[in-house]
């Protein structure tokens, strides 16, 4: 919390009647700030004495309302209405004035105001009097650039950011855009990267670090507001671009190793920017450049656990494939999917967007990359209903029509087919396609090849499956018949095609028969 925690003695907290009194006692407190503190002169403004009650019991109150029973009676009370007044007649004096008292109360009511929009935003965000809090408190952030300034600079920002979380109809005006481009500006530049030999570090900014103390629980949650505002406002991500603060994080990417960002939290930060910045921004700012560099030193389970690949999955979707090969983001999610189990992949999505790439990537292409390599290690973990369900079978039959079959055998990706055709009914492999593409396997494949690799074994599965029509239809017999020129009969015994072939032509017309043979034989 953001201010210590007390607790206070002079009422029971846990007795309904001591409740009731204290209730009764700071209504009459709150009645008597008005009185004592906000005094209204014919023809001037309210002002605030140099000493007065209010002005005295705010550090009180800043502990009281870090608590729950000590909160719901001040709110009760209608407390933080006085305050609201009371930040706006201090503001007034501070901007006019600079004065060293007005600015230690602003400070310590924005503790009591973030300590209320922390623990009871939605009582708080409804008020009209708090609500007007918001503008007024964003056209003085601007004014507010003086190094000295920085505690108080650092309350304001982090205070109106966690109230316009809550504001789903925030306007874009001239005010708006200034005080988002000074948070953007404040919260950008906290951190940067020193040098000392062969080593980088990553250190808070001179400016900010004779204040760090005090405002460095407030940076890290003015950076969370920050994130969560974008879905909100759609003008938001344009500010990030005309700051440069993209760029910042690009820069602060290039120069610090992945498990500095892990453990630092930048790496949960960039994560919550990927979520909300689409894909083309990401590859013109060069984010994306970077976040594949991050994706070199971090290990899968961690890119998993932190939320990246959630993210990377996310950007998959708004990248043609062509772009994701040009940056580099296709060689780093190969590299992931050596470290990722195929359930992981599917629980997560990448499986689904891998499935996405394939069908933007030439063959070739997923060959030289590697993503073939990794897709065949992918099908061994996954059930062959799991690649239906996904589309990932479907994308495996459109890379079979591009791939020659040597590269199939070679890379391994036969085997998988091999292994997948044992999981899916002949019904779906004629559907899908799958059927099809064998097919045109089988005409690049010797036989014996087929024999070792057990794709005739699970060819003669398939035709136990399938109507001999079927087989006519799609070629699969005249494949058959090119496999039998090939093998050795007793082979054909063995595996069990011949008895399958025998099966076929029972089910076969004899003008398709000799029509079939007349044109192969």
């Amino acid at each position: 919390m953001f201010a210590p925690m007390c607790t206070c003695r002079s009422l029971s907290l846990d007795d309904p009647e001591d409740q009731s009194k204290g209730a009764a006692g700071v209504s009459s407190l709150s009645e008597g700030m008005e009185e004592l503190d906000l005094h209204t002169e014919p023809g001037k403004e309210r002002y605030l004495p140099k000493s007065g009650v209010l002005s005295f019991l705010l550090p009180g109150l800043c502990h009281l309302t870090a608590e729950t029973r000590p909160r719901t009676i001040l709110m009760q009370a209608q407390v933080h209405q006085v305050l609201a007044r009371c930040l706006q007649l201090h503001l007034s004096s501070f901007l006019s004035t600079k004065a060293h008292q007005s600015e230690m109360a602003l400070r310590t009511l924005c503790g009591i105001f973030l300590n209320l929009l922390v623990l009871s935003p939605e009582q708080v965000t409804s008020d009209p009097t708090v609500a007007g809090l918001l503008h007024r408190i964003m056209g003085a952030v601007p004014q507010l650039g003086c190094p000295e300034h920085t505690v108080l600079l650092a309350n304001f920002v982090v205070l109106c950011l966690m109230q316009a979380r809550h504001v789903t109809d925030l306007q874009e005006t001239e005010v708006t855009r200034q005080f988002f481009s000074t948070a953007v500006e404040f919260l950008g530049g906290a951190y940067h990267v020193t040098r000392g030999g062969e080593q980088q570090h990553l250190s808070v900014s001179p400016a900010y670090t004779p204040h760090w103390d005090s405002i460095s629980e407030l940076w890290f949650l003015g950076m969370q507001a920050l994130v969560s505002c974008i879905p909100q406002l759609p003008w938001l991500p344009g500010i990030f671009l005309e700051t440069g603060l993209l760029k910042n994080v690009v820069a602060l990417l290039q120069d610090i190793p992945g498990n500095i960002c892990v453990e630092t939290g930048l790496l949960k930060n960039v994560v919550a920017l990927l979520q909300d910045i689409p894909g083309n921004i990401c590859v013109e700012t060069g984010l994306l450049k970077n976040v594949v560099a991050l994706l070199q030193d971090i290990p899968g389970n961690i890119c998993v656990e932190t939320g990246l690949l959630k993210n990377v999955v996310a950007l998959l979707q708004d990248i043609p494939g062509k772009v994701c090969v040009e940056t580099g983001l296709l060689k780093n999610v190969v590299a992931l999917l050596q470290d990722i189990p195929g359930k992981v992949c599917v629980e997560t999505g990448l499986l689904k967007n891998v499935v996405a790439l394939l069908q933007d990537i030439p063959g070739n292409v997923c060959v030289e990359t590697g993503l073939l390599k990794n897709v065949v290690a992918l099908l061994q973990d996954i059930p062959g209903n799991v690649c239906v369900e996904t589309g990932l079978l479907k994308n495996v039959v459109a890379l079979l029509q591009d791939i020659p079959g040597n590269i199939c055998v070679e890379t391994g990706l036969l085997k998988n087919v091999v292994a997948l055709l044992q999981d899916i009914p002949g019904k779906v492999c004629v559907e899908t396609g799958l059927l099809k593409n064998v097919v045109a396997l089988l005409q690049d494949i010797p036989g014996n090849i087929c024999v070792e690799t057990g794709l005739l074994k699970n060819v003669v599965a398939l035709l136990q499956d399938i109507p001999g029509k079927v087989c006519v239809e799609t070629g699969l017999l005249k494949n058959v018949v090119a496999l039998l020129q090939d093998i050795p009969g007793n082979v054909c015994v063995e595996t069990g095609l011949l008895k399958n072939v025998v099966a076929l032509l029972q089910d076969i017309p004899g003008r398709l028969h000799r029509a079939m043979c007349q044109s192969d034989f």
